[in-house]
């Protein structure tokens, strides 16, 4: 194989550079300059914990606030330092791992694996060419970011030079204690140019160590990563390659023992290759661990207090664009915590990705023996490789069974009706179009019309108009799923339109009891799955009805002279003219202004049913689809473990033969079953996981509203009506969880019934499928959202939390 790496040694020869910068790397040829730096960024963190205990009762909130950054900042710095010089030894890991090269099979060149050698070098060429392409990305922002400190004094400095500003309006970054003048507030103010300059220079030299050591640190975390990650493509392209080796007889059936020796040592070798391979791969992740263990200390430590300070300053800060300044300065340093974030769950992704390569081996054809390593492959892998910090405190051509068709079709037919409704299934019409602009159009007139109103409105409008916020969230996020992402529901439709699977037996068997015994228990079901639809179409539509209602007895009393146009009030803030924003929701002084209004916010209420419809019938057949297949694989399991054993020396060797026939058929009908119910709950995850994302927003400000309303709101009787709205709100929480709480259950059905199965009488080739569909079952199925949240009765304590949360937040911004 020609020289790996060689695309990515202008990055390594990078990172070499930046440390060699340092004066500190080698360790063992630090410089005296070198050795300079480190006391001197030791000095900026303790002479800033020496100015503020001495200073911090004179300080005012902006100097306090400034002063707790600064430690902050200097203790990251601190960290960043101690990774390169003197403490630890991981940089010289990093650098060895990024020089090791990627596993090589020793047979590459001797049986056509001409091709199989191309595409890993394409790989690796690719990969390689991001990952650097990243690393000068990311020294070009942060040269740029770290810039940016100095420069806001640097031109202060100009203008007082050329006397447009006075030197009381040049403020450094960060806090120096050279003189009891410099810390009279925090950051330091100057009153002569010469106090300054020094300072000045110090900071910038200081801002430049942050940079150097950042770089470093990123850079350090790309190039591991990236190389990790890249191991473990080439080792599922390694699987792939095992997948089509097959030991052939002639055409007879016969095996020739010369070919069969050659072709089993061939098998022998690439097996070996194989195992060496994924030893490598977690010599390498416990490699990557050690190198970046310290790294997630000191940098879960600098984001977790800099995002609590600007939290704080958020919400007690006594200036009103300072808050501002603070909420803008939380956007970066999110995005900043995401991307720390998204090294290890690369990681973690790379490593699922593995494991899953390993499950769906096609190993039924293999002989024992690779079944035997593979297992022990396959148990080596079912935990995922992290990236965690010390003690583990941080972490970074199948059968259909032929369905009783009628009920469940009408349901699918309904389903693609109210599809079409949108006008954006399966393809997006003009007028469809229209419905998604409207949509948008709803959601950015009622901030444009906050942002207008909001200092003139009651606490009762400013509710009304944050409740109608968040419901258009909500609503543009069902109109997304349909209009940016149809293939979710393509891919659902197509589950439900599919048929279950059917097992060889089944089919060919004289007597049909098993095969009746599923076919009532598929009707049964999917009967319970019909009625729960058709339940859930009558709720919905008297629900979204119910909006309506009040507005509508209200126009026609108006009519008939027993109630004022300024008693009719309509659910949302639609901003049709200047009267319509006066407060929220609207109220208007004549019917001509009125009846547009209604009949638009009619409209928009049933897009809002059809779009929320959609979305529980789709979650509703996909759940209940991959459930009935879990079912229907413990039918079998339970249907194969009722078999009578065979003798191998029986006399009637051919009904013992042929009745091994059948109980070989009958596993691999099970194996096969198996394999199809994970890409089901792959399908499901993809289907689940934008409308998680909005659900998840929208149920928890719409809870916290409700909460902060029920305990502030001066009226009683609205109190009372808030404490109602919680309850049918709680009970859209618990069933939004269920669905994913019944994956999980079901999940742990099928382990359970996996690990209870009688094997001590069966033959041992059925022993080791087994045991491969157990470890494969271990882990059981789950719907995730980034590794954020997961879609179980979990999911209901974490929101119920987060809404308290935002509950809190309200409380102190509005008090």
């Amino acid at each position: 194989m020609k020289d790996q790496g060689r695309i990515v040694k202008a990055s390594r020869e990078k990172l070499v550079r930046y440390l060699k910068l340092t004066n500190l790397y080698p360790k063992e040829e630090a410089t005296l300059f070198g050795k300079f730096i480190y006391a001197f960024v030791n000095y900026m963190f303790l002479q800033t914990m020496f100015a503020i205990i001495k200073k911090w009762s004179i300080w005012n909130f902006n100097s306090k606030v400034s002063a707790i950054e600064s430690l902050n900042n200097n203790m990251g710095t601190l960290g960043l330092v101690n990774d390169i010089f003197p403490f630890f030894n991981h940089i010289p890991v990093s650098i060895a791992m990024v020089d090791d090269k990627y596993f090589s099979n020793e047979n590459d060149n001797s049986f056509k694996k001409k091709k199989q050698y191309m595409k890993r070098e394409q790989l690796i060429d690719a990969m390689e060419q991001k990952t650097v392409s990243l690393v000068n990305r990311l020294e070009i922002i942060l040269i740029c970011f770290y810039t940016g400190y100095m420069l806001a004094p640097a031109f202060g400095i100009i203008l007082h030079v050329i006397k447009s500003q006075s030197l009381s309006q040049v403020i450094l970054p960060f806090m120096f204690f050279v003189s009891n003048e410099s810390s009279a507030r925090s950051p330091p103010v100057f009153s002569s140019l010469q106090s300054l300059l020094p300072v000045f220079l110090v900071e910038s030299f200081y801002i430049y160590i942050q940079l150097i050591c950042t770089v470093i640190l990123h850079t350090r975390f790309i190039l591991t990563v990236s190389h990790v990650s890249v191991e473990i493509d080439l080792f599922c392209m390694d699987l792939e390659e095992l997948c089509l080796e097959n030991i052939e007889s002639n055409e007879d059936g016969y095996y020739n023992e010369r070919d069969l020796s050659r072709q089993e040592r061939k098998l022998q070798l690439i097996v070996r290759n194989l195992v060496i391979h994924h030893q490598l791969i977690l010599n390498k992740v416990q490699k990557l661990n050690s190198s970046l263990v310290t790294s997630l200390v000191y940098g879960n430590s600098f984001l977790t207090i800099q995002l609590a300070i600007l939290i704080f300053c958020l919400q007690q800060h006594p200036d009103f664009l300072q808050r501002i300044r603070y909420a803008i300065m939380m956007i970066p340093l999110l995005f900043m915590l995401i991307a720390y974030s998204e090294y290890g769950q690369r990681i973690e992704n790379q490593g699922n990705k593995m494991r899953l390569a390993l499950h769906n081996f096609p190993w039924q054809a293999k002989p024992k023996w690779v079944q035997s390593t593979l297992k022990i492959l396959m148990i080596r892998s079912n935990m995922s490789p992290q990236i965690s910090s010390v003690y583990n405190f941080f972490k970074q051509n199948r059968e259909n069974m032929s369905k009783k068709e009628g009920e469940i079709k009408k349901i699918r037919d309904k389903l693609i009706r109210y599809l079409k409704q949108t006008n954006l299934y399966p393809r997006a019409t003009v007028f469809g179009k229209f419905l998604y602009l409207f949509v948008n159009y709803v959601g950015v007139q009622t901030l444009y019309a906050i942002s207008q109103k909001w200092s003139s409105w009651d606490f009762n409008s400013k509710v009304s108009a944050i409740e109608s916020l968040n419901n258009n969230w909500g609503t543009l996020g069902l109109i997304n799923d349909l209009f940016i992402l149809p293939k979710h529901v393509r891919v659902a439709i197509e589950m439900v339109d599919g048929r279950y699977f059917t097992t060889e037996k089944d089919m060919n068997s004289k007597n049909k009891t098993y095969y009746k015994e599923k076919m009532d228990y598929i009707y049964k079901t999917e009967m319970k799955t019909v009625s729960l639809v058709n339940k859930l179409e009558k709720i919905m539509a008297c629900f979204y009805t119910a909006y309506m209602l009040a507005p509508t007895f209200g126009i026609i009393l108006y009519l008939i002279n027993m109630q004022t146009l300024s008693q009719v009030t309509l659910p949302f803030l639609f901003y049709f003219s200047n009267e319509s924003t006066s407060r929220s929701p609207p109220v208007f002084s004549s019917l001509q202004t009125l009846l547009p209004v209604f009949i638009l916010e009619s409209f928009y209420i049933y897009m809002q049913f059809v779009g929320t419809f959609i979305c529980h019938t789709v979650c509703i057949l996909t759940v209940s689809n991959v459930s009935l297949e879990i079912d229907l694989f413990c039918m079998n399991i339970r249907e194969i473990s009722l078999e009578d054993s065979f003798e191998e020396n029986s006399a009637d060797k051919e009904t013992s033969s042929n009745h091994e026939g059948e109980f070989r058929l009958a596993v691999r009908d099970l194996v096969l079953q198996h394999r199809l119910i994970f890409r089901k709950i792959e399908a499901i995850k993809n289907i689940f996981l934008f409308r998680l994302i909005y659900g998840n927003i929208f149920l928890t400000i719409e809870l916290a509203l409700l909460i902060f309303c029920f305990q502030k709101h001066p009226d009683i009787i609205q109190r009372t009506k808030y404490g109602i709205m919680m309850i049918p709100l709680l009970s859209m929480l618990v069933a939004y969880s269920e669905y994913g709480q019944i994956i999980e259950n079901q999940g742990d059905k099928m382990r359970i019934a996996l690990l209870e199965f009688p094997w001590q009488t069966k033959p041992e080739w059925v022993q080791s499928s087994l045991r491969i569909l157990t470890i494969r079952s271990n882990m059981l199925p789950h719907i995730p959202v980034f590794n954020i949240f997961k879609q179980n009765r979990e999911n209901l304590s974490k929101l119920m939390k987060l809404a308290y949360t935002y509950f809190n937040l309200l409380d102190r911004v509005s008090s």
